[in-house]
């Protein structure tokens, strides 16, 4: 919105009943409208006939095939090429009437000779922002921690390995990490695959939860998908008196494994799989966006970046519970194997 007065205020034809709040504006007869994508009840608002996406990589494919069914003219997408798996691609592959232009700065007239300068010393230091940001080609982040995963609608019913061997998929537990004001409540659910694959669904992604709110919150989720109320919820250690609260509210809270390099270690547990995502569009924009950190020189380290990561903590926590866990027999992920 701030871009879009930049411009209409320099060409004059800015309207000075401009209601910021409505994220509406009228120009020449025409209605602009913003939205933001986690305002998903809006995705099945009204129609338009013109669409612009911007960062459209970073809109799940659902919400693409909402506004699609209700535009009528046009759509416009931009993004940066900084991930290989973008449904964009696929699209622009499968249909007639979609066209994909590739630009880069040397296509932007209005950039200041400090921008471009800094543009182009990327050459020589950082090859993957040189390729992404200053080539415009499609390349992926060496820096994107976890990289195997897709989104699925729905969890099957039946898996069959190379043996013609079936089976449903085996629930293993709940991840949880704790949040309030700033930083959201994040729950997800983790089924066993066949052959290295996991099936994970964001059942909670939401602040200002109290713990026995929470509670009731994944009670009434695992018994919507038919899951034992007394399934494992691995939440974390750093929280044992929220861990209390949820176990006196019925909820079989067990803390994660913590030490010495757990979050390297747990990080490593969760990428020796392939992850099927059920929806659960904060988990997506979470592992897009959840990265290596790196030194003054630009070298990653093994640490992450925090701040963004809180799906991400609790599919971690309950995998690399699973993984180490050793209780009335022998547990394990990923092998078909699970005796209690």
């Amino acid at each position: 919105m701030r871009d879009f007065r930049e411009i209409v205020v320099k060409n004059g034809w800015w309207n000075p009943g401009w209601v910021e709040r409505r994220r509406k504006y009228e120009l020449w007869g025409n209605e602009v409208r913003f939205m933001s994508i986690d305002q998903a009840y809006k995705l099945r608002g009204r129609k338009r006939h013109v669409l612009f996406l911007n960062e459209a990589n970073r809109f799940p494919y659902d919400a693409w095939q909402q506004l699609f069914m209700r535009t009528t003219d046009r759509i416009i997408m931009d993004w940066n090429p900084d991930a290989e798996d973008f449904w964009g691609y696929e699209l622009v592959d499968n249909r007639e009437d979609a066209t994909l232009y590739r630009s880069s700065y040397k296509d932007n007239p209005f950039l200041p000779q400090t921008t471009i300068e800094a543009i182009e010393s990327l050459k020589d230091h950082d090859p993957w922002y040189w390729q992404v940001f200053g080539l415009g080609e499609r390349a992926a982040n060496p820096a994107v921690i976890y990289r195997r995963w897709e989104v699925v609608k729905a969890l099957p019913e039946a898996l069959e390995d190379d043996q013609g061997r079936s089976r449903a998929p085996k629930f293993i537990g709940a991840g949880c990490d704790f949040g309030f004001s700033a930083d959201p409540s994040a729950v997800v659910l983790i089924w066993d695959g066949l052959d290295g694959e996991l099936y994970c669904e964001e059942i909670v992604y939401e602040t200002r939860l109290t713990n026995p709110e929470l509670a009731e919150r994944i009670l009434a989720e695992l018994e919507k998908r038919g899951l034992p109320a007394n399934a494992d919820v691995i939440c974390d250690s750093a929280e044992p008196k929220s861990i209390e609260e949820m176990r006196r509210a019925k909820v079989n809270a067990r803390p994660c494994h913590k030490g010495a390099d757990s979050i390297r270690q747990g990080i490593q547990i969760v990428q020796q799989f392939k992850l099927h995502l059920i929806g659960s569009e904060n988990l997506q924009k979470e592992l897009r966006s959840y990265r290596w950190s790196s030194d003054g020189a630009g070298r990653l380290t093994s640490k992450p970046v925090g701040g963004n990561d809180h799906a991400a903590d609790a599919l971690r926590y309950v995998v690399s519970w699973a993984k180490h866990s050793r209780f009335t027999g022998e547990y394990a992920i990923g092998s078909m194997r699970r005796n209690r």
